[in-house]
């Protein structure tokens, strides 16, 4: 029964193909049976893989090279010998003798091939071909083809490298690469002019490559800059992705250590190296690109090169830019050589279309063929009314011809452009059309109004492009339309510089951009739109001549634009340099002025004052504003002040789990999208189950961490979840990579230790699992095997993209990028004929291997602590957030109880009045309104139409006592009132002055804490050696302030208060406050009974105490009232002047109580 079984499978096992039938390759159906070969061949060991690109491309090429061989063959010499190819190979490998020499017999067309495709063994391939009942004569032919294509790729991409060798040896700059390389050879600093087109971004670096510069950084404005010109430079020089040819930006990298010679960073990755080696000796040249731009990164940056280049002579830069303004660079710099390079664009025909009426002329000589078929028009002002757009003009706006009514921007023109565009130009002319919008709101109303238009004419893709997007969305511009298909790209500022989009032909210029101004009085951000200069009008024009003759449609008048602004100013001029100031006195050293350091142009000075101010009142800066121990760390963290000031503050409670989710949660935008679910009106519906009543971070946190159950348990989709959720997945991607950020930073600097909790406590962000040895070692391994495999994947999917072709997903746009859009191939149709294409897959799990590279998911998990805090915790967080947060607070109106709608509250805040809370805040729920007694803590003050409060947390307005830096009172603590903008009415009896002393108590107790924290924390040491290393580089002498000597100097009252205030006719919490605050300092004043050092005792503050003590102070039960008190109102409520027969009564010691009480607590 065996044997029978055994014949007849292997009867099962003989080819198809009779033994009486010979082999015939030309009538093989090749195409039929290319499935069973692609079995055989094409396995995970072989060269290439079953659905990689070069499998896919052999689809078509194996029928179109049977095809080939059988007309060679008619038409040949093979029939004179009466055998093809095969039946003469098979003859000579049987007969065992190749003729004279060893040579073969006869000629075959394989032998000029230069290559040869390895595959499985001969006996392995013959037992894949029984199992698929293929002829053997089929599998040599097959092996043969393998080596045809290969030897054709090989051939189809040395032709490439010679067309790119052509178009590089043709670029402008090439006639300019003796004199920059002698020019960076000979001088330290060398400026380059280069006009959009000449290439200067892309061959500069090869060129000093090239030269023998070891190690190069490239500095780039933007992310997506960066990682575009790493990819192309790759290319261009014939290296791996992340080889020789690396990019550096925040959460990612493709550097290689040793192997990496040119490196494309930010310049916020450039100056968190100069903090690690202010002397950067791991570079020899650093390039600085689009120096134009001058955002804030780049002038601090600029001035620490220059001083960089005092200490390294043999250090090089290089400054580039298209609209540089070479005078002042080069008397910036000492008068270095700078070097012009025109640029190469192609004829690009300029349309103004003007607003008010029709076209205007064509500097391109345009034809009357090309008035507009109807009037674009512009939101905002005339440009000669200031840049800030007219709160009327932003409010909306109703198109005249649809009577459509839009919030932002009229979407129609943009419409009609595209109509066009349709109605001028054929489909067999190629020609993409790039779209500047000022921002994302208007780049979604646009995108929301064109794409029905794209669905019905099957002629246009819509891409969005802006940095809130992730890498995989922003590269879909860089990929080619289909046939007969344009790309619509809608884009911020992003696309002005640096990115090149292959085939743009069409540019559609709105003349708008969005630029945040910071208020030094009110602290506010105002993201103000207004006209762009003319230096970006040009860089925009010049997109659409890149790569052919192009078409400029300037939706602006030609008046306008010669009314623009020559350069757009520079960013150090309207941003809040608080975090400027720390980040170079922590670079430059903690006693290094802002007002001296040698900027390129100096900041206002208004701003730095203000700046400097804050970081005094933070704690950072010392009254001779030096660094403070603190202010050495959070120049340390990775993180604005107020984030940085909370994780510090976290750490000394066993919070720094929660704290770091919350700073990411501070530091991101917000994750809640406007429109969850797909409907305007299922949001809160669809997150109500994680929703906090205490505010946006407590929200966000729970958010996190249920999404980071979804990630690590793997039962849902995650992608699908966020959407049901109405959340963004990268927005949490981000937290959770700063998170892990935070957390490495804070073991760092020394608040947390490696490995263990805060404190002896399990506390998040600690990672867990095996503390020993060996479990390090093994999740370093695993660490690193899964950081090989994501850069393996990322090679990939590089290879793959080369210029894939975009797929439209059925609504306008492109598909492939979520996991619940039909992914169609790019060859239209055959998908089921020609097997899956894995680009949703395999993107989705290289989205979760660099998840899982980047982020432990499971230490941020136990850091997320589920998004539950208890009761106690959440008063202390509020605590923490109160004093890091300060002053960024604001009081309900006392008439919001009156108001229906939730965007019609109003809250105050000391410098800005009528601010409202953000349409995204959890805090506009009606059962989460802030009570009348409350404050809400807000993480950013955003101003465009509308004063907008972002991550707001509320909190009761007595927390405040704990971070405030004036608080006064009258004589029986009735009336409290907090920076004299805030009044608390308290009418609890003595509950006033129990306030005011528990309040004093628990800052003087959270100062001694931390001072302890920093003293034995590595942040301290490192940063009072880093100040001693600057101060003799300088050349001068100085001895080092212990830290205690530094807190002493920041914190310590007067040294006569004590005196005073026992002198004073005050009450007992007043003497009480002072008498504890100067022995806090170590000032006994010369009384026995209290002791000179801490007033806790010899075993000084127990953190687990004190946060105890925090949070019952947060949940205290005083009633009072809060009132908000104008400057006016301020003047009104001072005491007035006594009686002359009262002047040695009550009223006379009262009036002089109360002064001396306000000059008391001021004093604190």
């Amino acid at each position: 029964m065996g044997d029978e079984r055994k014949r007849r499978r292997d009867e099962s096992l003989e080819p198809h193909a009779s033994r009486d039938e010979p082999f015939d390759p030309d009538t093989f159906d090749w195409e039929a049976r290319y499935e069973a070969l692609s079995r055989v061949f094409h396995t995970p060991r072989d060269a290439y893989p079953r659905s990689c690109p070069e499998e896919r491309e052999l689809r078509d090429f194996v029928p179109k090279a049977a095809r080939f061989n059988a007309r060679v063959r008619a038409a040949s010499s093979v029939a004179r010998s009466g055998l093809d190819d095969a039946d003469a190979t098979r003859e000579t490998r049987a007969s065992g003798d190749d003729g004279p020499l060893n040579l073969p017999r006869r000629y075959d067309p394989r032998y000029k091939v230069n290559a040869a495709v390895l595959t499985a063994p001969r006996p392995e391939l013959e037992r894949a071909a029984r199992r698929e009942r293929l002829p053997s004569e089929a599998v040599d032919e097959y092996r043969n083809i393998l080596s045809h294509y290969e030897d054709f790729r090989q051939r189809r991409s040395l032709a490439k490298l010679v067309k790119l060798a052509k178009d590089k040896a043709q670029l402008p700059i090439a006639a300019e690469m003796d004199a920059i390389v002698r020019s960076v050879t000979e001088h330290p600093v060398t400026l380059i002019a280069g006009d959009t087109g000449c290439g200067k971004s892309t061959q500069v670096p090869q060129y000093l490559l090239r030269a023998g510069f070891n190690r190069v950084a490239c500095t780039q404005p933007r992310r997506v800059a960066a990682t575009a010109l790493a990819r192309r430079v790759s290319h261009e020089t014939l290296n791996e992705w992340g080889g020789e040819i690396a990019y550096k930006i925040r959460f990612d990298t493709t550097n290689d250590g040793g192997r990496t010679r040119v490196l494309f960073m930010t310049e916020g990755v450039l100056l968190r190296q100069l903090c690690a080696d202010p002397d950067l000796r791991e570079f020899d040249v650093v390039i600085v690109d689009e120096a134009h731009e001058r955002h804030l990164n780049t002038d601090l940056a600029l001035g620490l090169l220059k001083r960089l280049l005092e200490r390294r002579t043999e250090f090089r830069l290089v400054i580039m830019s298209a609209t540089i303004d070479l005078e002042m660079f080069a008397r910036y710099f000492g008068g270095c050589p700078a070097i012009s390079v025109p640029g190469r664009l192609h004829p690009i025909k300029l349309v103004y279309v003007d607003a008010r009426g029709g076209n205007g002329a064509s500097a391109g000589g345009g034809r009357r063929g090309d008035r507009a078929d109807e009037k674009p028009q512009v939101v905002g002002s005339n440009p000669s009314s200031g840049s800030t757009m007219s709160h009327s003009g932003r409010r909306g706006f109703r198109n005249r011809d649809t009577g459509e009514r839009f919030e932002r921007i009229d979407p129609h023109p943009y419409l009609v452009l595209l109509q066009r565009i349709d109605a001028k130009y054929p489909r067999t002319q190629r020609g993409d059309l790039l779209v500047f919008l000022p921002g994302m709101a208007e780049i979604g109303a646009v995108a929301e109004h064109v794409r029905p238009y794209a669905v019905e004419s099957k002629r246009w893709i819509v891409l969005p492009l802006h940095s809130a997007l992730s890498a995989e969305e922003q590269d879909k511009v860089f990929d080619a339309a289909p046939e007969g298909v344009r790309k619509c790209v809608l884009s911020t500022n992003v696309a002005e510089t640096s990115v090149t989009i292959d085939g743009v032909r069409f540019v559609c210029d709105s003349g708008r951009h969005k630029e945040m101004q910071h208020d030094p009085r009110s602290g506010a951000g105002s993201l103000q739109e207004g006209w762009i200069s003319r230096a970006s009008a040009d860089q925009r024009k010049g997109r659409a001549g890149r790569t052919g003759p192009g078409v400029c449609f300037r939706l602006y008048s030609e008046s306008e634009y010669a009314r623009f602004r020559k350069n757009t100013p520079p960013e150090i001029s309207r941003a809040n340099l608080q975090g400027l100031v720390l980040q170079l006195k922590g670079i430059a050293g903690g006693s290094c002025d802002p007002r001296a350091f040698p900027w390129l142009e100096p900041p206002p000075r208004d701003a730095l004052e203000s700046a400097t101010w804050s970081l005094r009142e933070h704690g950072a800066l010392t009254s001779a504003e030096t660094l403070t121990p603190l202010g050495g760390l959070l120049a340390s963290l990775p993180v604005d002040v107020n984030a940085g000031k909370l994780l510090v503050l976290a750490s000394l409670f066993g919070l720094t789990g929660p704290a770091t989710s919350l700073a990411a949660a501070l530091a991101v935008k917000s994750p809640f999208a406007r429109k969850p679910g797909g409907s305007a009106g299922g949001g809160r519906e669809a997150r109500f189950d994680f929703e906090s009543p205490h505010g946006d971070p407590f929200t966000a946190l729970t958010a996190y961490a249920r999404w980071l159950d979804v990630r690590d348990a793997r039962r849902e989709n995650s992608r699908k979840w966020c959407r049901r959720m109405g959340l963004e997945e990268q927005r949490l991607v981000e937290m959770a990579k700063l998170q892990r950020q935070f957390n490495d930073a804070c073991e760092g600097s020394g608040l947390t230790r490696e490995g263990g909790g805060d404190h002896g406590g399990d506390h998040g962000g600690d990672r867990g699992g095996d503390r020993g040895g060996g479990g390090e070692r093994r999740r370093h391994s695993v660490l690193r095997h899964k950081r090989r495999l994501l850069r393996d994947m990322q090679r990939a999917r590089e290879r793959e993209r080369g210029r894939r072709v975009l797929a439209p997903d059925g609504d306008g746009g492109a598909g492939g990028s979520d996991p619940d859009e039909n992914d169609d191939d790019d060859t239209a149709g055959d998908a089921d004929e020609r097997g899956p294409r894995p680009t949703t897959g395999f993107e989705d799990e290289l989205r979760a291997l660099d998840l899982a590279v980047h982020v432990d998911l499971r230490a941020a998990r136990r850091a997320a602590r589920g998004g539950a805090l208890g009761r106690g915790e959440t008063s202390l967080m509020k605590a923490i957030l109160a004093q890091a947060l300060y002053p960024r607070v604001a009081a309900p109106d006392s008439n919001n109880a009156s108001r229906e709608r939730e965007s019609d509250w109003r809250f105050h805040s000391r410098e800005v009045r009528d601010a409202v809370l953000h349409p995204t805040s959890t805090l506009c729920a009606p059962d989460h309104a802030p009570a009348p007694t409350e404050v809400v803590l807000f993480g950013e003050m955003l101003e465009t139409h509308k004063v907008f409060l972002c991550n707001c947390a509320r909190a009761p307005a007595h927390s405040l006592l704990l971070s405030a830096s004036n608080v006064e009172c009258d004589v029986y603590a009735e009336r409290i009132l907090v920076d004299r903008w805030l009044m608390l009415r308290v009418s609890t009896a003595g509950g006033g002055e129990s306030l005011l002393v528990a309040a004093s108590r628990l800052r003087l107790a959270t100062r001694a804490l931390l001072r302890e924290r920093l003293r034995v924390s590595n942040g301290g040491r490192r940063r009072s050696r880093s100040e001693g290393q600057h101060s003799n580089s300088n050349g001068k002498r100085r001895g080092v302030r212990s830290d205690e000597d530094t807190f002493e100097e920041a914190d310590a009252p007067p040294a006569d208060l004590l005196a005073a205030v026992r002198a004073a006719p005050v009450p007992e919490a007043a003497r009480l406050i002072a008498e504890e605050t100067v022995a806090a300092c170590g000032r006994g004043g010369g009384d026995p009974s209290r002791p000179s050092g801490s007033p806790w005792g010899e075993h000084g503050v127990r953190g687990d105490d004190l946060a105890d003590d925090l949070a019952k102070f947060i949940e205290w039960p005083v009633r009072y009232d809060v009132e908000v008190v104008s400057k006016s109102a301020l003047l009104r409520n001072l005491p007035p002047e006594p009686e002359p027969i009262d002047r040695a009564g009550d009223g006379a010691q009262t009036n002089e109580a109360q002064t001396n009480e306000a000059q008391t607590n001021e004093a604190q």
